[in-house]
């Protein structure tokens, strides 16, 4: 039984790689120059060196991933700021709406329709 096949295990990997990338990236470097390997050279020969281009196929995936996020958030940034300019462009096309000085400037004084007297008592 492979143990990446068991699924908490995958996950917790996963999960790890991707919280930390950039330190993932090291220890696969780390990993690719060292001597010490799962599958060592010297007693599986060919096969020996496929623990190794493994190993540098995922910290491809990783670093193409990080690109990609990367590429996202500065498009978002782009797209957001854009927002922003053509929200500040409308402002400052558009003059500002102050209240009229007497809130009441469309009406006169209010009369009764029926007695044609206004509400103060006067006509």
């Amino acid at each position: 039984m492979n143990l990446l096949s068991f699924k908490p295990v995958r996950r917790r990997v996963i999960g790890a790689v991707e919280k930390h990338p950039v330190a993932f990236l090291i220890f696969a470097a780390l990993y690719i120059i060292s001597p010490i390997d799962l599958l060592p050279e010297a007693v599986f020969g060919p096969l020996g060196a496929f623990d190794d281009v493994l190993m540098a196929m995922i910290a491809w995936a990783v670093l193409k991933g990080l690109w990609r996020r990367r590429r996202a958030a500065a498009a978002e940034r782009k797209r957001i700021e854009a927002k922003q300019w053509a929200l500040d462009e409308t402002e400052r096309a558009m003059p500002e709406r102050r209240p009229h000085p007497r809130p009441d400037h469309r009406r006169g004084p209010v009369r009764h329709r029926r007695h044609g007297r206004s509400r103060t008592g006067g006509r």
